[in-house]
């Protein structure tokens, strides 16, 4: 994370910023931002805006009495720190709660490549802006990365195709969908391309090694394959 000001919110790298496809690693960084800050209860809305007094309230309070004992000089900057509110703490004044509000808005809408296009209010609350964000991409989100998951686990080999090529195939579906935040590991895939081979490979599959399709272990693996796959056809 960069940032121009050391007192305001955090600037992502451009690449990193929401683009309206990459809400996943935008909400994260969002969220560990926001946690670090204490602001995360103004981005979830769990801190409210606090009422101003009222008039009678005010009017209930004493009124100090006059003394005539000197008057201690008062350090302002000590004063100011005492009677400052953590940013977690839900009895904020009205001025706190309006700065730190600004503070997280600002987090979203420094960090969005077109805030006004994604919908976000750039004069309402960030509690609104982030809810909007989440619902209306959120969803959509998780449509795509089970749409991208299940692109993977439902590529076949078809005997006569080429192995290698296969296997690219399979190697790209899966960085698109650890891309969009699917968690596959390196043995997990190994078990999807196993799959993605039909029956007639099943023996060729019992002698492959319990190793994690990694590149140190693919071509251990691949060339096995590839071999039976020259005997298959030559015996066809």
């Amino acid at each position: 994370m960069s940032t121009s000001n050391p007192n305001g919110p955090p600037t992502f790298p451009d690449k990193l910023q929401f683009n309206g496809a990459n809400f996943l690693h935008f909400k994260n960084r969002v969220l560990i931002a926001a946690h670090v800050h204490g602001a995360k209860g103004y981005l979830e809305g769990t801190i409210p805006c606090s009422d101003p007094p009222t008039n009678s309230e005010a009017d209930k309070k004493p009124l100090r009495k006059a003394t005539k004992s000197p008057v201690e000089p008062v350090n302002t900057r000590e004063q100011a720190i005492a009677t400052t509110t953590p940013w977690t703490s839900h009895n904020s004044t009205e001025e706190e709660w309006d700065l730190r509000n600004a503070w997280t808005l600002g987090l979203i809408v420094y960090n969005c490549k077109n805030p006004v296009g994604l919908g976000i209010k750039m004069y309402g609350t960030a509690a609104e802006a982030w809810n909007l964000l989440t619902k209306a991409y959120g969803v959509v989100f998780n449509l795509a990365t089970m749409g991208a998951k299940n692109a993977l686990c439902a590529t076949r080999f078809a005997n006569g195709t080429d192995f290698p090529t296969h296997i690219a195939d399979l190697r790209i579906k899966w960085s698109e969908a650890m891309e969009k935040g699917v968690n596959i590991s390196d043995s997990t895939f190994q078990s999807i391309v196993m799959t993605s081979l039909p029956e007639l490979w099943n023996t060729v599959v019992a002698s492959m090694p319990p190793n994690p399709l990694g590149e140190t272990e693919n071509a251990k693996i691949v060339s096995p394959v590839c071999d039976s796959t020259t005997d298959k056809r030559q015996s066809l």
